[in-house]
């Protein structure tokens, strides 16, 4: 824009699509480590990847896990 009127236009030459998907239990292996049970607490925790592996996807389960209830595990009462 120059002046308030088009300058410029330029074609859309492509257009990338991500369809996420929900993947179920994609951190049952893992939340063990993440959580410090007995402290009623959760470890500070570094999530690292190469792109498109998954970092995201096992961080949203983390937190529905989480959010949904763990047993022996209060996190109304947790200290993070």
């Amino acid at each position: 824009m120059e002046n308030g009127k088009v300058k410029n236009l330029s074609y859309i030459y492509s257009l990338n699509f991500r369809i996420a998907k929900q993947i179920a239990d994609a951190s049952k292996n893992i939340i063990q480590y993440i959580l410090d049970i007995p402290n009623n607490t959760i470890y500070n925790t570094l999530i690292v990847g190469n792109p498109g592996t998954g970092k995201t996807t096992i961080l949203k389960d983390i937190i529905k896990n989480i959010s949904s209830g763990i047993e022996n595990f209060n996190r109304n009462k947790c200290t993070v």
